[in-house]
């Protein structure tokens, strides 16, 4: 860790010098310290840009979120050529050198040690400092927090990064690290302006804030507690957080906008559509997206990872001109995308399903592989016949974006903005904490989802929920339904890995294990989870380079 702690200022440095012409007129980044850094407003909103930049950039493509989860898996190729991700996707021998848990790891760090850098110069005065700066360190707060809570929930006990309290690199336990959290979103809550305040819709507010905090009470380790004994994981403040969140957003029990508007719905390829950044339903639903372009270093290359191979070589101009075409980098499993009569998660009147995956007929199982074609030029998707013939199978729509077609540019420059929290989440989130207090409108916030997909018909009612098992498998499904490849799966699943019902590592409905779902679970013939790897290994690579580490009683997770 320390050598994130000297590395990050030259690192960011270079985001500075290409992000403000100004800064370089004034002098070399090299000659500043770090309290003429941050000495100047100007300097500060470049510095705090490059870590928003950071924040988005890993969340690109978002693959280390999807693997290991019973929602998705990866393409046969990518699982037949990337031995580092067909170990984390099948929990099968997962090595602490694996490259996709170091970038995890290090991607999320640099965030946290540029935020930390600020804030060692920053946060002391922030209580005397002028409207723009608290608003600045308001924010280098949240994004140390939400790393970090990526990071706690992914590895557990981790380095802190706090220089003005914490010194060493050594794993700090989880009641530490959720202490730090809480401090810097409480913090954030308390400077960042609300969402009505804040124009620049790719900042940070205290709706996401609140979210976050939210977030941090639910999704705890439940057998974590404060100096007082308390439980990290409480239901009542984690109402409270969500609750502000959703008075912030300005509505009460009901959704905004239809499923067609939220989700967006390409398979009209006459008139596709997108959600309409900007527009009020849409920017009340998320919380927070991740915005792009479509310019070189700008894009998500979203729709290049999960579109079809099988349409990638239909069109003569170029390769993956079409919207939907891509490389199948992760793929819906069975569970994800089929229906309850099929063993799946869905019912057959549910909107969101048409609008969530290519490949699919509305209200039947049966693949519709036309799906894929493009009659408007008369296309036909061609199976190429790689590894596991996954080119035509159901995928997500949910990375598809049709203006790379007008601008004449393949889908590694798709830029369609990606959702970090949606309102729905936020519902759903808040329904579980209702539902735990004993509070009887938990059912409301349930139905909330399901009313905006199949309108009051799609309602359940008390007495289709009679236990708390019943409630867990509803509340993770319809979490599928509204979140399939929004990224947070991988966080459901641990959450109540952790709550003591095992759910990672139980079976479902049908008495199969949860991880059965995953199509390559089941192809290596795996039976069952390793309990050690719920979570990942800490980097070899980062141990090699840390002392602390290395002179620590616990240098490592258990099982690696």
């Amino acid at each position: 860790m320390k050598i994130l702690k000297y590395g990050i200022l030259a690192f960011l440095g270079l985001m500075l010098m290409n992000s403000c012409a100004d800064f370089l007129d004034q002098q070399p980044q090299s000659s500043l310290s770090q309290e003429q850094l941050f000495s100047d407003t100007k300097n500060m909103e470049s510095y705090i840009q490059g870590l928003y930049k950071k924040w988005r950039d890993m969340h690109k493509e978002r693959i280390d979120i999807y693997l290991g989860t019973d929602e998705a898996a990866q393409g046969g190729v990518q699982n037949r050529d990337n031995l580092d991700k067909r170990q984390l996707d099948t929990y099968q021998n997962i090595q602490s050198s694996n490259s996709v848990v170091l970038n995890a790891w290090t991607k999320r760090y640099e965030v946290i040690a540029g935020a930390a850098t600020m804030l060692q110069v920053t946060q002391p005065t922030v209580e005397t400092a002028d409207s723009a700066v608290q608003v600045m360190v308001a924010e280098a707060s949240f994004l140390r927090a939400v790393n970090y809570w990526e990071l706690a929930m992914m590895f557990g006990p981790v380095p802190l990064v706090d220089y003005l309290n914490v010194s060493d690199g050594a794993r700090h336990p989880l009641n530490e690290v959720y202490a730090l959290i809480e401090e810097d979103l409480l913090r954030a809550i308390e400077y960042l302006p609300s969402m009505s305040e804040q124009a620049d819709v790719s900042r940070a507010t205290t709706r996401l804030a609140y979210a976050m905090l939210g977030k941090l009470y639910l999704y705890a380790d439940p057998n974590v507690t404060r100096e007082d004994g308390s439980s990290w994981r409480d239901y009542r403040k984690a109402a409270d957080a969500f609750a502000a969140c959703i008075s912030e957003s300005g509505v009460s029990t009901t959704l905004p906008g239809t499923v067609d508007e939220i989700f967006g719905n390409t398979k009209d390829l006459e008139n596709a559509q997108i959600p309409v950044e900007g527009s009020t339903n849409v920017e009340r639903e998320w919380v927070y997206a991740f915005r792009f372009g479509h310019a070189n270093g700008d894009e998500s290359s979203g729709e290049w990872t999960m579109g079809s191979r099988a349409v990638s070589i239909m069109s003569t101009t170029g390769e993956a001109m079409c919207f939907w075409a891509g490389f199948d980098g992760m793929l819906p499993s069975d569970y994800c995308y089929k229906l309850k009569d099929d063993g799946g998660v869905w019912e057959k009147n549910d909107a969101r399903r048409y609008v969530s995956f290519r490949g699919i007929n509305q209200n039947d199982s049966e693949i519709n592989t036309t799906e894929f074609n493009d009659p408007r030029n008369g296309w036909i998707a061609q199976l190429i016949g790689y590894c596991f013939g996954d080119e035509l199978d159901p995928h997500t729509t949910k990375f598809e974006d049709p203006q790379i077609e007008e601008l004449g540019v393949n889908t590694y420059y798709s830029g369609r903005a990606t959702p970090f929290i949606r309102l729905g989440d936020i519902f759903l989130n808040y329904a579980e904490c209702l539902y735990y207090l004993g509070e009887s409108n938990w059912l409301s916030y349930f139905n909330a989802t399901r009313i905006r997909a199949m309108g009051r018909r799609g309602a359940l009612s008390a007495g289709d929920i009679t236990s708390e098992e019943d409630f867990i498998q509803e509340l993770m499904d319809e979490r599928m339904r509204e979140l399939n490849f929004e990224g947070w799966r991988k966080f459901d699943l641990l959450k109540y890995a952790n709550n003591g019902t095992q759910y990672l590592f139980a079976t479902d409905r049908n008495g199969l294990p949860i991880m059965e779902r995953n199509r390559h679970f089941s192809y290596y013939g795996i039976g069952t989870v390793n309990n050690n790897y719920k979570y990942w290994p800490i980097p070899l690579d980062e141990i090699n380079k840390n002392t602390d580490l290395q002179n620590s009683s616990d240098p490592q997770n258990p099982g690696y």
